[in-house]
């Protein structure tokens, strides 16, 4: 072997070998004038990017990073209390996405995603943190951890992810202001998915909507004056909804699931009927142990293709157990107390006993109870769950289990 093929071999050996082991940086980077899609574009497996608060900008341009099983990519902010802001770069204003991201094994944490472009109306559909691809060319995400983000401003989805397996989301808050249509979460084809510990207020649409899905545990959320429902499923299976509370938003809209259970849930008046199955096919569903105060109907199920659905062991305290528009009386309720009108039960079947326990009393107002989220009667507002709560009823730590902020 010639002498210059040796050393281009050398040379082609040791660049290949430039990044073998895991880097931490931390960005912005002094002297330095690489963008934050830059910085995230280098990223190797095991490599942590962490962002010093302040003030960032992203462009909407695809960032395709993949860490691996035992080494993940880590893009974390530097504080978990304060958090750097990351806001659309104003070279993009009117783009569709603030941030997208393709790619598996990545924890993404501790921070605040925020669009704030000015002309953005009520029309304008922007999601602040897509992951994957409805693109079946595109390779699957996985192994994806999202978590203490704070997405506010966008107006169709705050966190959208399809085609995922192995999804975690833990601990995050959404507020949009938007007048229509904006989602808080929204997961379409996702196999094996954790959504744990979220708290979204103010959205007009739904706050979290599952879509060709199975495998889902859903639980300790929360969800606030949501104006669609707080959960919507649609063609999904193997679903676990479990100790959330819904406050002063509608409830939950079951389309199409098989084999669900609805358990130890809190509703807390929804402007509507709290719990709804319609449409379609649902199977082998389970309404167990859940409480709900409604002015409204307890339960809507109307469903063409209905089997084994039971409604157990649960609290109603609503004006009407069931809906005007029930329409599904195989449905099976057992040991449920219910502080309505004994004549508007629903009839006894052949699929089971149902035994009623009636309790004709009135309940006491959520609100006025300051069930959690605090709520302050005096001022007419709800205060966010990083605030502080009244200090008869309100929590030490707020949803994500850090220490709550003292300032009111």
């Amino acid at each position: 072997m010639n002498r210059g093929l040796v050393e281009l071999v050398v040379a082609v050996v040791f660049c290949c070998c430039l990044h073998t082991q895991a880097v931490n940086y931390t960005w912005p980077i002094a002297n330095n004038n690489s963008t934050l899609n830059d910085a995230m574009n280098s990223l190797q497996p095991g490599d942590v990017l962490t962002i010093l608060d302040g003030n960032y900008t992203i462009g909407p341009q695809l960032i395709e990073i993949n860490g691996t099983l035992d080494n993940p990519i880590i893009i974390q902010g530097e504080n978990y209390q304060t958090r750097p802001i990351i806001t659309q770069d104003p070279n993009y204003f009117g783009s569709q996405v603030l941030w997208r991201l393709l790619g598996s094994n990545l924890i993404i944490r501790h921070l605040i995603v925020s669009y704030q472009d000015p002309a953005t109306t009520s029309s304008t559909q922007v999601s602040s943190l897509l992951i994957g691809s409805q693109d079946t060319k595109e390779p699957l995400v996985e192994n994806i951890t999202i978590e203490n983000l704070q997405l506010i401003g966008m107006t169709t989805y705050g966190i959208q992810i399809t085609r995922g397996r192995n999804i975690t989301i833990i601990h995050n808050e959404i507020n949009c202001t938007a007048t229509t249509s904006a989602n808080g979460m929204n997961f379409a084809d996702i196999k094996g998915l954790s959504v744990k510990g979220n708290w979204i207020h103010g959205t007009a649409g739904v706050g979290f909507a599952f879509v060709s899905s199975s495998i889902l545990y859903i639980e300790d959320n929360v969800c606030w004056g949501t104006k669609a429902s707080c959960f919507e499923t649609k063609v999904c299976s193997n679903l676990l909804l479990k100790g959330n509370v819904i406050a002063y938003s509608r409830g939950l809209n079951l389309n199409n699931v098989d084999l669900g259970q609805v358990v130890n849930n809190i509703i807390i008046y929804p402007p509507s009927t709290a719990i709804s199955l319609q449409t379609d096919t649902n199977r082998n569903v389970s309404i167990f142990h859940n409480t709900i105060f409604s002015d409204y109907a307890c339960l809507l199920i109307s469903v063409a293709n209905l089997s084994n659905v039971v409604v157990a062991n649960n609290a109603f305290y609503c004006n009407d157990l069931l809906d005007p528009n029930h329409r599904s009386p195989d449905v099976r309720f057992f040991n449920n107390s219910y502080s309505g009108d004994a004549s508007k039960l629903p009839p006894y079947t052949s699929n089971g006993i149902s035994n009623q326990v009636l309790y004709a009393s009135n309940f006491e107002a959520a609100a006025d109870n300051n069930f959690y989220p605090y709520y302050d009667p005096n001022i007419t507002i709800y205060r966010s769950l990083i605030l502080a709560g009244n200090p008869d009823y309100g929590a030490a730590v707020d949803f994500n289990n850090y220490p709550r902020n003292s300032i009111a």
